[in-house]
Order: structure tokens, then C-alpha cells, then sequence
């Protein structure tokens, strides 16, 4: 059975091989195709897991200061009154 299913998915590349896994397949589970086609699991959710780099969390940072980069997130303080505002109570 697994045969005949890898003799039909022949192909080269990762890129070409990603798209053959069948997610609803009766008899084959997604984690055996994977096997089958030699890609990592994570293959068949698109996710291109052979590309990129692991890099630490404060080169990111660093490299996102010298590029004016920000991440969008509320800042330390925000429910403090600014300047000028005076409470009377």
C-alpha cells in the first residue's frame, strides 16, 4: 500500500514534494507520509523548515535598534496622567 502511494508521489525538491502530502488520506497518516517523501513533519504544514537561521534574541534586538525597528506593544506606565494633568478631587 505505502508502495504504491510513494511509486505515484515521485518527485525531486522539498518544494515539490510538500504539496504531495495528503492531509485526508484513509489509510496513510500525515507523520507516515512525511517519512515516506523524507521531509520533516513540519513540512507538510508549509512551513519551509530547512530555511533561515537560529539566532539569539538579543542579536534580533540589536539588529531591529540599528534598523529603527519597534515592536507594537502598550509601553511600561501608560495609565499614569502625563504632564499638566492635575487630579482634584
Amino acid at each position: 500500500m505505502e508502495l504504491d502511494w510513494l511509486k505515484k508521489k515521485a518527485a525531486c525538491s522539498t518544494e515539490d514534494l510538500r504539496p504531495l502530502v495528503d492531509r485526508d488520506h484513509a489509510e496513510i497518516s500525515n507523520r507516515r507520509q512525511c517519512e515516506l517523501l523524507g521531509l520533516r513533519k513540519s513540512a507538510d504544514d508549509g512551513v519551509a523548515a530547512t530555511q533561515g537561521f537560529e539566532v539569539n534574541r538579543k542579536r534580533v534586538a540589536r539588529a531591529m535598534e540599528r534598523m529603527g525597528v519597534e515592536a507594537v506593544y502598550p509601553k511600561p506606565k501608560l495609565s499614569l496622567p502625563g504632564e499638566g494633568i492635575y487630579r482634584i478631587f
